[in-house]
């Protein structure tokens, strides 16, 4: 069965992301839809730590949330990826 493809910016800015820092996941491309929600999530939580990094002002709690947001998903998508789980 063919996966959908999906094309919200958070969904492409996260999974590109992940892929970047993790390059064996992309046999895996094809079926990524089935974890539309978490790799969006990832996404926008990749970019609002971008924010926050380039934010010249003094936001250092919230810049190591985003960290450790990004952390724990990114942990749950290698998971899941590798499991086949959705």
């Amino acid at each position: 069965m063919a996966e959908k493809e999906v094309s919200s910016e958070s969904f492409q800015i996260g999974l590109k992301s992940l892929l970047d820092k993790h390059p064996e996941l992309k046999p895996y491309v094809p079926i990524a839809s089935r974890w539309t929600e978490l790799i969006e999530t990832y996404g926008d939580a990749v970019m609002a730590k971008a924010r926050w990094q380039s934010d010249s002002s003094d936001h250092e709690l919230i810049l190591d949330h985003y960290v450790a947001v990004c952390g724990e998903l990114e942990a749950t998508l290698l998971t899941s990826f590798k499991s086949g789980t959705w």
